[in-house]
This record gives C-alpha cells, structure tokens and sequence, in this order.
C-alpha cells in the first residue's frame, strides 16, 4: 500500500506492513464512530480537500501522497467525537484502490447490497470547502517573531495592526 514516487526504486522494507496494518485498523474503528449529528466545519473542509488532492494524486500517478492525505484525513476522523454515513461512505471509497478488499467489505457492513466497484461514484468536491475563510499570520518585532494571529482573509492592515497591539506577547 505504501511505496514512493512512482518513478523511483524504492529498498522494500517489511516493518512497513506494521505500519500499515495500524492505519487499516484505525479505519475500521471510524464506522462506530457513525452518527448523523452534524460535523463540524473543520470535518467538511478536509474531506473536500482530500478529495480533491486524491483526485489529482492518483490521475498524476502519485501514489505516495494520495496515501500521506488519506492518513492526515483518517487521523483527523480519529479525534472526531462522531462523523456521518456520508463521511464514512466517501472515505471508503477514497480507500478503495488502496485496499479493495477492506473497503468493499465495510462497504458492505453499511448496507449496501452491490459492490463499491460496481456504483459507487468517486466523490466529488465542493469548491466553497477548499478555501480557508481564515489565515494565521506570524507577526515579528525586530525581526524575531513574537506570535500569530488568526484572522479573516479579507482582514485590513489597520485591523491587523490593531490585533496584533492588543495580544499581551506581541505588544
């Protein structure tokens, strides 16, 4: 399931299947964690931006980072108190040219009666996710950097400015 740039030799390494094996597991624990409450934000905009780079990783054949996303993805639903079906079905499908065989059997745990290679669609993704409404700024003082700030994108210097003389660190 892991291996470099396409392009590239890679030395085979069989503590690697260790590591593969936990992050397989650490999938199958996420279909407990099913629960349609609601999602936060944060949840939304990782999915639609996993989607997107996987998209793009496994059309550009680079495998090795389409895998490095589905693991920041995964470790994120692990800190999730609860996700939805939809999250879960759209991850499972996201894994399956992965790891076909345990994608299609939890799949198949949530219901559906044909295969995920059969019907199932590639997820798409919404582009309202994929931009960040904020940006952290590091602020300097002399050239040494005293903190950060979260603010609004469309944030004004003066307004920053202001922010930043109000933070205890910075001022």
């Amino acid at each position: 399931m892991f291996m470099g740039p396409f392009d590239q030799s890679i030395a085979w390494n069989t503590n690697g299947i260790k590591g593969v094996k936990k992050f397989l597991e650490k999938i199958i624990v996420l279909k407990d964690k099913i629960n349609d409450q609601g999602e936060a934000d944060e949840t939304k905009i990782l999915l639609n931006q996993s989607i997107k780079k996987l998209t793009d990783d496994i059309d550009g054949f680079r495998f090795n980072t389409a895998v490095s996303q589905l693991m920041i993805l995964v470790n994120h639903l692990t800190e999730c108190k609860n996700i939805s079906k939809k999250t879960f079905e759209d991850l499972i499908i996201l894994v399956s040219p992965f790891a076909p065989h345990l994608a299609e059997e939890l799949w198949e745990e949530l219901g559906n009666e044909y295969s995920i290679f059969t019907k199932a669609t590639w997820p798409t993704y919404d582009e309202k996710y994929l931009v960040a409404d904020t940006v952290t700024i590091a602020v300097q003082v002399n050239g040494k950097v005293r903190g950060t700030l979260e603010i609004s994108k469309e944030a004004e210097e003066g307004e920053v400015m202001k922010l930043a003389k109000a933070d205890e660190k910075i001022a």
